[in-house]
This record gives structure tokens, sequence and C-alpha cells, in this order.
């Protein structure tokens, strides 16, 4: 089941209830903390990004329950869709596991900052940001052609997981 959590017009925050769960019955509470506003049983959460060339929104973020976490370049111009890469598992993970992952019970979210605490089940936690970087590029062999590629993209910034 998809709940908008919230929506601005330059963030979109979806939460996704999901009734066969693989590490159902945990699922993850995510806490807005300067509204209270506060989310039961997500087993995943995504975050858009508004697009400067269209009126649209682009999905840039995932982080399941089970601390799997994607990120993807918004959406280019033209396109209305862009597959996933490669994901990662965004905590510790006991390396001796058939399939590594970790249990997220609460994550505080600030959309429009960008800004995350992610607490796990055995207490640790981390702080997290989904920091846009821009870069262009201007080819010097076409000196009589102006080429520039423009790109947004998103990255992590995690502090160290502390106890």
């Amino acid at each position: 089941m998809l709940i908008r959590l919230y929506s601005s017009g330059r963030v979109v925050l979806e939460g996704i209830r999901v009734d066969f769960w693989w590490h159902s019955p945990e699922s993850m509470e995510l806490v807005r903390p300067s509204t209270g506003d506060t989310w039961n049983n997500i087993a995943y959460f995504r975050i858009y990004v508004s697009l400067p060339w269209s009126d649209g929104y682009s999905q840039v973020f995932v982080l399941y329950q089970d601390g799997n976490m994607r990120l993807l370049n918004p959406t280019p111009h033209g396109l209305d869709w862009a597959p996933f890469g490669t994901s990662v598992i965004f905590g510790q993970t006991d390396v001796d596991d058939f399939r590594p992952d970790v249990s997220i019970t609460k994550v505080e979210i600030e959309p429009e900052e960008l800004t995350m605490k992610i607490i796990y089940s055995d207490g640790s936690s981390t702080d997290a940001n989904l920091v846009p970087y821009v870069f262009s590029l201007k080819p010097t062999c076409m000196s009589s052609t102006k080429v520039k590629i423009w790109c947004e993209s998103f990255c992590v910034r995690s502090t160290k997981i502390m106890e």
C-alpha cells in the first residue's frame, strides 16, 4: 500500500506497506521530528525530487527496512523513467549470513532538508544526508560548438555508525 507522507514543490516522500515482507513482522517506523508525524509498518520508503525541465518528479532514493538502499540520478530530459543501478546494504551486516541484511527499526527524516537518522534493531544509529551534486563538461576540442552536459545526481553522506 502506497502512502504519500510528504509533498512540496521540491520533494515527495512515499512510504510503502507490504503484506508479505520477507522480514515480517519486522517493519520500520518513520518519524518527522519537526512535526511529530509518525508512520508505522513501513517496509520501505522513496524520495522523489522535482525536475527543472518538467512539472514532474524523479525518484532518486529508496531505503528498505532490511537496509537495502538504492540511489538513482534524476530522470534525464525527455524520459519519464530510468532503471536503478547498483544497490547497497546501508548498515553493518553479518558476513556469514546467506543474504546480508540489517534491521532498521526507525528512521527520523526531514524530507525538505533530505536528512535522516537511521536507527537499527541493535541500538546503533547513523545520520545520513542525501546530498545533491552537479557537474558539467565542456569539451575543449570543439571550439566552434559549445557543448555542455549538465547532470544533477545524489550521493549519501553518513556519519560513523554509533552505538
